[in-house]
């Protein structure tokens, strides 16, 4: 059932992306949209999210951290 599964995207092409998004919001209930690095943590830690889809052009760094949140689902410091 795609209903159980939670999917973020991270972009900051959040209107080149519409089509997309629309897509997914049809078939998956729990789809959200970060925009930047923070929010994307905050949403990650908040919703228990189990699939992430990277569209940030800078986000190469912070990459291994959002998978480890993802596989762990623990909460940490918000202010790493």
């Amino acid at each position: 059932n795609a209903s159980r599964f939670s999917i973020l995207l991270i972009t900051d092409a959040v209107e080149d992306l519409r089509p997309l998004s629309n897509l997914i919001k049809r078939h998956f209930a729990r789809f959200y949209i970060a925009k930047n690095e923070e929010e994307a943590l905050s949403i990650i830690v908040d919703k228990k999210i189990d699939v992430l889809l990277m569209g940030l052009t800078n986000l190469r760094e912070n990459e291994a951290c959002f998978l480890h949140l993802l596989s762990s689902k623990q909460n940490i410091d918000k202010n790493f």
